[in-house]
Formats: C-alpha cells, structure tokens, sequence
C-alpha cells in the first residue's frame, strides 16, 4: 500500500501583489489600445467615453501601486472635504496648493507629481499638483493645520466664524461675553 502524505495547501487571502496589480492595469491599457486600433482599422470614432477610459487607464499605470486615481486630489479638493464653501476655496486653494508644494518639496526633496507630468484628472489645470488622500493624509492634514494659522486663511474664515458666533448669540447655552464673543455656558 502506497501512501503519499504531503502538506496540506496554505490559503492566504493577501490579495495581488505589486506585479499583478501593475500587469492588471497594463492589460486594461493594452485592451483599450487594442480596441481604438480596431475602431481606426474599420473607421469608427473613438466616442468621449472611450477617450475617457483611456485616460484613466494610463493614469493608472502611472500611479504607484498602493495608489487608486480616485484617492488623488489637488489643494481645492482638499479644502472642499474639510468643509470649505466655493468663495473660500477661490480665496484659498492657490495659495494652500503653495503650501503643500513647498512642504512636499522641503520634506521630501521630490517635486510633487502633477496631473500633466505624471497623473490627474483631465479636467483640472495643467500642472497642479496632485497628493493622495489616502497615503498622504497626516502629511495634508499638517500642512493645513499650519496653513490655518497664516492671515490670508484668518482673513478669510474669520467672516464664516463671526457668523456662527452671531447666530449661537443669546441661544441655549451660550452667553456674550465682556469682549463681544459668544462663550460656552457649562450645563
């Protein structure tokens, strides 16, 4: 009687490694070259959709490979997940973008990727600097927590803040104070 005993198969649920997700994203790109190919082959016009897809296909080659396109954002986008209106955003994003260029650069010694250089969306301006929200994210939030103590950031909440402060003035729970704030009443 022959017995063959060999070690049971280890399942790991560690996902894809590093060169199966950059041979995934080559394989979509080649897809999508293949089938512009055929439509100029046969004469049909590539549609916007198609045009779309392929610009998210290479992007994603480019990106590093922990990285999703969806996690990249620009100064503005960031500002519009902390809570920051459009008016602000206008008066802000140019020179909060400043900011993270300049710490990304000082703390790095890397130039920041950009949506032309490297990757982006199609429909933000050419050379903006882009930072992932994910892996970067202590990184954003330092720079913003620093950016919140320059006057341009000041001048430009300090409108928002006089407004909740008007409006919780003489509401439950809250006093005016001897310098014209509202001040927190304990309960």
């Amino acid at each position: 009687m022959d017995i063959n005993i060999e070690p049971p198969v280890t399942v790991t649920d560690e996902g894809p490694n590093e060169a199966e997700v950059h041979g995934s994203r080559l394989a979509r790109l080649r897809a999508i070259q293949a089938a512009k190919d055929v439509a100029d082959q046969w004469g049909f016009t590539v549609s916007d959709e198609m045009a779309r897809h392929a610009k998210m296909a290479v992007d994603e080659v480019l990106l590093p490979v922990a990285w999703e396109h969806r996690d990249m954002i620009d100064a503005a986008e960031y500002l519009r997940r902390r809570g920051h209106g459009e008016k602000e955003i206008r008066h802000l994003a140019s020179e909060f973008g400043r900011c993270l260029k300049a710490a990304k650069e000082q703390l790095t010694g890397i130039a920041a990727p950009t949506n032309v250089k490297d990757y982006g969306p199609a429909n933000a301006q050419n050379s903006t600097c882009m930072y992932n929200a994910v892996t970067e994210a202590a990184f954003l939030a330092g720079v913003y927590d620093v950016f919140r103590q320059r006057p341009l950031y000041q001048r430009h909440v300090q409108n928002l803040n006089d407004d909740i402060e008007a409006a919780l003035k003489g509401t439950r729970g809250f006093d005016v104070t001897k310098g014209g704030g509202v001040r927190r009443r304990r309960v």
